[in-house]
């Protein structure tokens, strides 16, 4: 009766709800007193995750935060939930932990960096966030060599918000000249065609490109695989729809400390779900036999299915080789020492 009590709670039932559902089913009358005791078990579990030894190197890592409703007292409170996924050495993604603050801030989400620092990890490659401001700066003060991408799905997005709907299109075309470009200095001879078209009527817009232009342009550095997974926040977008969908159902979160509970999905053993989730990526150095790919992608040396990226060429196994490739495994000692 606890796991089935779990799992209505992890769908995102109420402690009332799960209560008049177990007596329609079974016929048996369980109060919501004792149905919150029972989902209480997950605390702990919750606790060592939250808190386990992290690896030492992380190639990429994404940031993001999601609203929450918290009932509060007798008020009901948004809440952001700081979610850190991040890609290991051995092409795994694996969320790093989740965070409860009244909002999202830089100052916060310095806090959490450091946290992640005294729980072991000691490089992160590359960080991708969306427009918060302060943010870069933040990842910077914590993890000093780390260069740091803003989404432009996110940017484009916030263009056009000064942009009106009939220039959107043509702007939105400029703008993808710029992000598309082969090279850094490709894209800025893009930026200043595009200031020279739009600059006297979209000054904030041309003005918001350059002013994040060092955020923007860190994805040029590298080949065009690795381009496609860091130029955007959609990989740590999409596990947020999870909890925001198990949400969905009740309008919020009876209180703060459920959160840690119903954030996480499934039943007991779901912690683990969010260390290698189902639905993440995953770039291993080898591939069972047995697995069907698809035909080679353009460069000719990456075979992609829906959850895998696999590469074949001997001097980009995994996400070390292509990091090695790139020059960024030269720097710090501890990235020396991997690549080694």
């Amino acid at each position: 009766m606890e796991d089935k009590i779990l799992t209505l709670y992890a769908k995102g039932m109420t402690t009332r709800d799960i209560e008049d559902a177990v007596h329609e089913l079974y016929g048996v009358t369980i109060s919501h007193t004792l149905i919150a005791e029972v989902t209480d078990a997950v605390l702990d579990e919750a606790r060592a995750w939250q808190n386990r030894p992290l690896d030492a190197i992380y190639p990429i890592v994404w940031l993001d935060g999601i609203v929450l409703k918290v009932r509060s007292g007798k008020q009901v409170v948004n809440k952001s939930a700081h979610v850190v996924l991040g890609v290991n050495l051995r092409g795994e993604k694996e969320v790093l932990g989740l965070w409860l603050a009244e909002n999202e801030g830089a100052k916060f989400w310095l806090s959490v960096l450091t946290e992640l620092k005294h729980r072991g990890v000691e490089d992160i490659y590359v960080a991708c966030m969306d427009g918060l401001k302060g943010l870069p700066d933040a990842v910077r003060a914590a993890f000093p060599k780390t260069l740091t991408q803003l989404c432009i799905v996110h940017l484009v997005r916030a263009s056009l918000r000064h942009v009106d709907a009939g220039d959107a299109k043509a702007v939105v075309a400029g703008l993808k000249r710029i992000y598309q470009s082969a090279s850094a200095e490709e894209a800025a001879a893009e930026l200043d065609a595009f200031d020279a078209a739009w600059a006297r009527k979209y000054r904030s817009v041309v003005r918001m490109w350059r002013d994040n232009w060092g955020n923007i342009i860190a994805f040029f550095q590298f080949l065009p695989e690795v381009r496609t997974v860091i130029y955007t926040t959609n990989a740590i977008e999409s596990l947020n729809n999870e909890p925001a969908q198990t949400h969905a159902q009740p309008p919020h979160l009876p209180q703060r400390r459920v959160c840690a509970k119903v954030a996480v999905p499934g039943n007991p053993g779901s912690l683990e779900k969010l260390e290698h989730h189902p639905s993440l990526e995953t770039c291993p150095a080898e591939l069972p036999a047995d697995v069907p790919r698809r035909p080679h992608a353009t460069q000719g040396h990456v075979k992609n299915r829906p959850d895998t990226v696999h590469f074949t060429d001997p001097a980009c196994q995994g996400w070390a080789g292509i990091f090695a490739t790139q020059g960024l495994g030269q720097s710090p000692s501890c990235r020396a020492t991997v690549f080694q």
